[in-house]
């Protein structure tokens, strides 16, 4: 299982296809070779439950007497407390062995390092989101929109910077959609008009 967040703040978390080719050493040093139909990726936050990739792969654990995953550490697997519990779970009741480059987790492993390396994973995901938060409130108070630029702006400036400035001729354009609307024209049949004007 690989995962890959937008909202991942640490640069130094790899990408999809790092992880899966680590996941494969890992496979290959145990003498496995994993088919490509049994790599499952996704590039999705898990700082909360619903994941469509992970929900597949729990499903497998839930309906086979054993499986053995390989992740590259287990806050790829899971960082929220309901996820984190149903792989503990399934890790102590011997359902599930967890590989990752680091470490292995079975039925073996004592349940405090579980928990320890499930509420890192968790606390973690709380940490970012509260960065995130508390980022947009500073951002607001410099008067900075935050979050990705509206239809016709782009961002602009240094890094932590960045602010959200006209972009060009799009930010010409949309002020004539506006314009055009304001008429009463429809927005598809004002961007027909501004696309004819145009042509």
């Amino acid at each position: 299982y690989a995962r890959k967040s937008n909202e991942d703040s640490d640069k130094q978390v790899a990408s999809i296809h790092r992880q899966i080719r680590t996941i494969k050493e890992l496979a290959d040093r145990d003498n496995l070779i994993i088919d490509e139909d049994r790599i499952f990726n996704e590039e999705r936050s898990a700082h909360k439950p619903g994941r469509l990739e992970f929900d597949r792969l729990m499903d497998i654990v839930e309906h086979n007497d054993h499986t053995t995953i390989y992740c590259w550490l287990f806050n790829r697997l899971a960082r929220n407390s309901l996820d984190v519990g149903k792989v503990s779970y399934y890790i102590e009741t011997g359902k599930l062995t967890v590989i990752t480059q680091r470490e292995v987790f079975d039925s073996s492993t004592n349940s405090i390092v579980t928990a320890v390396e499930g509420a890192k994973a968790t606390q973690d995901s709380r940490d970012i989101s509260k960065m995130v938060k508390d980022n947009n409130v500073d951002r607001r108070k410099q008067g900075i929109y935050p979050g990705p630029p509206p239809p016709g702006y782009k961002m602009e400036g240094p890094r932590g910077q960045m602010r959200h400035v006209p972009d060009g001729a799009r930010f010409r354009l949309i002020q004539r959609a506006v314009r055009r609307a304001f008429e009463g024209i429809p927005p598809k049949n004002s961007l027909r008009i501004i696309k004819a004007d145009d042509a």
